[in-house]
């Protein structure tokens, strides 16, 4: 049986042997508490609380959960909820607790010490936009049949530890958007966190912007074939060991350290992203960035590069003898606002296939010479802004650039000064140099 959209499936609601309609009493509240419910043969409570914004307390006392097996959607956005006690809540039988808290934004804590997930499958989206909690104890949670983890702690964005130092995630295959939002975070145990068999971490810490440290060492990233975002907006985080991450597998890794501003150095020498077509915003705005390791980057199938060293302001050189670039359509941004790169060298590059180059070196300020007579540009539809701001330059070598199909040259050489020393053959681009 249904009633407006809660799942009670044929138990009764006992009161003087009437049938009560939940939602109905969701505003009588003082009522709705000294009920009784008869749950002791019940086996799925999902949806049960269903969008009762207006309940602000709830008295559970009397429930009997031994035969419950899904609790899914339980309390879904009882966003009125202050307080909730399910210290007597026997979980034993659960299998989907899959949104069971998700839009609970006004609970501030909450103890499930006592909550036996032994058979639980599905956990995600549980505390999703539980945007009040300051407390959360999950110490005995065993949940090692889990294998959704994604959006769990989604914009728990008022917790600022967590320890699921004893949390078994021995089957877990998708972490992706777990840890979504925790901006207060400081600290996050997960030495004892088993990723064997994870297979998605994208947007796993995006916007942990408090964390000041994270260890990794433990985690085993052979099946993980999705890292985007993973870390993005960690911009508290200093330094980042990811030594031990195997990427074999790997084909999804854009924007994965974008806005780790506080970043220093950075070895990524053991990734291998010979799978990987986009690689655009990696490091965009990691404006502390002094060291970056990419000596066994393999980027064949590389097609997108676009806004990679984006705002690497504190970068003063880069070592890409590694890169492959033979299928790099677009090379837009890629240098952008690198200000404190002297020199370049790109002379393994092969561009034959860019089609993209606008704002590439915009803004590179402290660069003194660059060569690139190795660039080839028959099928290059965009230089605007391409050298724009690169005010240092005394030498510019572009001698084969050819502008078969250009569509846009825009202020290509915008605020280079005239005293530089430029290369080309191509009459229309010397014209532009010399206004």
């Amino acid at each position: 049986m249904r009633l407006q959209g809660i799942n009670y499936l044929g138990f009764s609601y006992c009161i003087c042997e009437e049938k009560i309609n939940l939602k109905k009493l969701e505003h009588n509240i003082e009522y709705m508490n000294k009920i009784y419910l008869n749950t002791h043969s019940l086996k799925n409570m999902s949806y049960m609380f269903y969008g009762f914004s207006s309940l602000t307390s709830l008295n559970l006392a009397n429930f009997n959960t031994n035969n419950v097996e899904n609790m899914s959607y339980m309390f879904y956005n009882c966003s009125s909820l202050t307080s909730l006690n399910l210290s007597h809540f026997n979980t034993n039988k659960v299998k989907d607790m899959s949104y069971m808290f998700y839009g609970c934004s006004s609970l501030t804590s909450l103890n499930l010490a006592n909550c036996n997930a032994n058979n639980v499958e599905n956990m995600s989206y549980m505390f999703y936009g539980c945007s009040s909690l300051i407390s959360l104890n999950l110490s005995n949670i065993n949940a090692d049949k889990v294998k959704d983890l994604s959006h769990m702690f989604y914009e728990c964005s008022s917790l600022t530890s967590l320890n699921l130092a004893d949390f078994c995630a021995d089957n877990v295959e998708n972490m992706s958007y777990m840890f979504y939002g925790f901006s207060s975070l400081t600290s996050l145990n997960l030495v004892n966190f088993n990723t064997n068999n994870v297979e998605n971490m994208s947007y796993m810490f995006y916007e942990c912007s408090s964390l000041t440290s994270l260890n990794l060492a433990n985690f085993n990233t052979n099946n993980v074939e999705k890292m985007s975002y993973m870390f993005y907006g960690c911009s508290s985080l200093t330094s980042l060991n990811l030594a031990n991450f195997n990427t074999n597998k790997l084909i999804k890794i854009e924007f994965i350290f974008s806005n780790c501003s506080s970043l220093t150095s950075l070895d990524l020498s053991n990734f291998n992203i010979s799978n990987v077509s986009n690689i655009n915003n990696l490091f965009y705005k990691c404006s502390s960035l002094k060291s970056l390791n990419l000596s066994n980057f393999n980027t064949k199938n590389v097609v997108h590069m676009n806004n990679l060293f984006s705002y690497c302001s504190s970068l003063d050189s880069l070592d890409l003898s590694s890169f492959c670039t033979d299928n790099v359509k677009d090379m837009s941004y890629m240098f952008n606002n690198c200000t404190s790169l002297t020199s370049l060298n790109l002379s393994n590059f092969n561009t034959n296939n860019v089609l993209n180059m606008n704002h590439m070196f915009f803004n590179c300020s402290s660069i003194i010479s660059l060569d690139l007579s190795n660039f080839k540009t028959e099928n290059n539809e965009d230089f605007s802004y391409m050298f724009s701001g690169c005010s240092s330059l005394v030498s510019l070598d572009i001698s084969n650039f050819i502008l078969k199909n250009v569509k846009n040259m825009n202020n290509i050489f915008n605020q280079i000064k005239k005293e530089c020393e430029l290369k080309c053959n191509e009459i229309i681009l010397l014209s532009k140099f010399k206004k």
